[in-house]
């Protein structure tokens, strides 16, 4: 993966699997957005050696990630429709 800031590569400082009850601190950040769909995902923490910048990234099978947005569109479809010269995300069955 390239860093969103500066397009360098960055690495992975620390990851916690559903399995994991050592890291709960990176599961606690993301747990709040994604408990109520499942637990079933990995949380790593990215870090760019060039420009400092860090993030959490969250890893889905791309079948719960189409689930959630379906699940989303149809309870706020206003904030996925799309604006003008926006690629539109397409969800197949």
């Amino acid at each position: 993966m390239e860093c969103p800031k500066c397009s360098s590569k960055w690495s992975v400082k620390n990851t916690a699997p559903s399995s994991d009850t050592t890291r709960l601190h990176l599961r606690r950040k993301v747990s709040e957005f994604l408990a109520w769909y499942s637990d079933d995902y990995v949380v790593r923490l990215r870090f760019c050696q060039n420009c400092g910048y860090s993030a959490i990234t969250v890893e889905l099978e791309i079948s719960d990630f189409t689930s959630i947005i379906r699940i989303c569109m149809n309870e706020k479809p206003d904030v996925f429709l799309k604006k003008k010269g926006e690629k539109c995300l397409h969800l197949t069955e």
